[in-house]
Formats: C-alpha cells, structure tokens, sequence
C-alpha cells in the first residue's frame, strides 16, 4: 500500500501527490481478491498522498469488518522505509519489527533474487541483499523505544511460540487463544494472495527454526566470508526485544492497523 503510493520524485513528494502505481495496484488488488466492484472507490489517477492511503485503509477497514473482525495486518517489507508517512497517515498503525540473524536473512533474500533472475533477467545482487538487511537493522533498532513499535527475535518466535504469540496479542489489544496456533495453517491458505501462493508456500507450514539452512548451501566459503565481515559491525545485542514501555498496555481500538515489517 505505501510502497506504491508514496511517490520517489521529490517533486512530488513536496506536492504531496500519490503515486499512479497506488491505483493500479488497488484495481489489481481488488481483482485479485474477487472484489472487482470495489475498484471504482479509485476514480481517478490523480490524488493526494492523505486521499490515497484513506482509500486503501477504508478499503482494509471494511473488508476486516465484514469477516467479523476488528483487525487487518499489512506485511510488506519496503514498509520499513516508510514508518514516517504511516505514522503521520495511520496514527493508530502497529509496527511489528520481526528480525532474523544476517546470514540467514541475506541467504534467503538471495534464493528469491536468483528466483527472480531466472523469470525476468534481473534482480538484486549480493551486495543489495546485504545492504538490505543493514539498514533494516538499523531502522528497527532507532525506533526499538517508540510507542507502538513491538521488536521480536526471529528465533524467539520460533524457539517460544506460545508466550511470543501471547506478547504480540497483548501488543495488539487481543486476547490471546490457543486455537491460534492450531488454525493457523487454514487462516493462512485462506489470507495468502494466489500471485503470491509461490513465494509464501512456507505460511501454513510448521512453525519451526530453519535457519543455517540456506547460508552454507547457496553460497561459497569466500561468499559466506565477505558476508560475515560486511554484518560484523551490526550489533543485534544491542537491540532490545519487546514493546516500549509506554505502549506495553495500550489497548487497541476497533479496526486497529497492525502493521509488520
């Protein structure tokens, strides 16, 4: 959502004009989930950043309604570039900082880049990778102490499912049940995009710690070196897991935007 709808022209983004990718990728995204009718809430080509996002989070807002519920979570990962303009747009967004170890997460992006390569000729390179997963970092551990910002350990949420998943629910204003856990695979069919059904196969898996798996088999001894010493100065130490103090029992209201990176 924000990734097509905040523009990258300076110019436009001094006017405060939406990006045109925002309407396409709305008429696209009401196709694809069956609900073409909607479409025409984008009349035109032309809005303004505020009008722009209003639409899509009326749009979240009403499909999350007529499931019955009273949250819509929004995972895309440029997000991370763009906390600013959600916290100026959204001011009621939840920002969930999911973080995963370097090689790990460098080892993956990689294995979708030389994906990509394979489809369309081109993709990020190693180095794009690497610088992906720095700034991120980073990112997260500026606003680790700002309301409304929950920073989680991949390997937590994996090594200690049940009191994460308990954190995140009080996090969000939502009581915690156990039947989460065992519907998930079905919910996660059931959310998950058919143009994304490829790269998002793992969602309705097992939760579990794959990591190491993909770091020593897609790259060489020298690659796994280089890597290793570009991260090396990323202290992950120093980022401290959980909310901040001052949003730790903030209830959520109604139709909450939760947003994770």
């Amino acid at each position: 959502m924000f990734y097509h709808t905040i523009p990258r022209h300076a110019l436009a983004k001094r006017l405060q004009i939406a990006s045109r990718g925002s309407r396409a990728r709305f008429i696209e995204f009401t196709t694809e989930i069956g609900r073409s009718e909607l479409a025409d809430r984008f009349s035109t080509p032309f809005h303004s950043i505020g009008e722009s996002i209003s639409i899509w989070t009326k749009l979240l807002d009403d499909l999350t309604i007529e499931q019955g519920k009273t949250v819509w979570l929004e995972k895309t990962p440029p997000h991370i570039d763009f906390i600013p303009a959600i916290e100026r747009y959204v001011p009621d967004a939840r920002f969930i900082h999911l973080i995963r170890s370097g090689p790990d997460t460098i080892a993956s992006m990689w294995d979708q880049a030389e994906k990509a390569r394979q489809r369309s000729g081109t993709a990020w390179s190693l180095n794009d990778c690497i610088n992906r997963w720095v700034s991120a970092v980073q990112v997260s551990r500026n606003v680790q102490n700002r309301l409304h910002h929950l920073i989680l350990r991949y390997e937590s949420v994996v090594g200690e499912t049940g009191a994460i998943l308990t954190e995140i629910c009080d996090f969000m204003g939502l009581k915690y049940e156990v039947e989460m856990l065992q519907r998930y695979p079905l919910v996660a069919r059931n959310v998950v995009l058919p143009s994304e059904q490829d790269c998002k196969a793992g969602a309705s898996q097992p939760i579990r710690n794959v990591n190491r798996q993909k770091f020593g088999k897609l790259f060489s001894e020298q690659e796994q070196r280089y890597i290793l010493e570009r991260i090396r100065a990323v202290e992950l130490s120093k980022i401290t897991e959980g909310d901040s103090v001052l949003g730790r029992n903030l209830g959520a209201s109604s139709n909450e935007t939760i947003l994770a990176d």
